[in-house]
């Protein structure tokens, strides 16, 4: 069966047994006990108006001072993506608060074309921009890393899952 769980409740199901293995976004520590096998990583980027606005996080950086106040469309608070940017924001005493929290990144670049801010995304295959919008990289900031949590030795049917998401995640790596 397949699940969607916040991080917690994947590390209580892991420990309880329920589940033999997970895919989650890698951030932060994990207890001793849960064995991380890292896929693959996506660069973090700012969707930006293709005319006017920063040319790149630097800029805005340098525009806004320590606070920046240009309206940021991103996932919830605590979804990981947010928290890896939130975390390299602190590490840089920069401030910018989310004004639009939405569920998809889809919806983050819909917003985005449609005027309501900058939009926080990865650079990742498959992800396709609405006419109007470029990605500025956000260099210096870790990247998204997606990876497979789990717990002992893994069962054969979980093996072969694992085996079969490594194989897809190296050609997404692959131009």
């Amino acid at each position: 069966s397949l699940l969607q769980a916040p991080r917690g409740e994947l590390e209580q199901l892991l420990a309880s047994q329920e589940i033999d293995l997970a895919i989650a976004v890698l951030h932060g520590q994990y207890p001793p006990s849960i064995k991380v096998i890292e896929l693959v990583r996506f660069p973090l980027v700012l969707l930006a108006p293709e005319e006017g606005g920063a040319r790149s996080f630097a800029a805005l950086c340098k525009r806004e001072a320590e606070r920046i106040t240009e309206p940021l469309v991103t996932l919830a608070a605590d979804n990981a993506l947010n928290r890896i940017f939130q975390d390299e924001l602190v590490e840089r005493g920069v401030t910018w608060e989310p004004r639009v929290e939405v569920s998809s990144l889809d919806l983050v670049a819909s917003y985005t074309a449609l005027g309501y801010g900058y939009g926080l995304s990865v650079d990742a295959p498959g992800i396709k921009l609405p006419d109007g919008l470029r990605r500025l990289p956000l260099r210096g900031f870790p990247p998204m890393r997606l990876g497979l949590l789990f717990q002992g030795k893994m069962k054969p049917v979980a093996e072969r899952f694992a085996l079969a998401a490594a194989a897809q995640a190296k050609k997404l790596k692959s131009p």
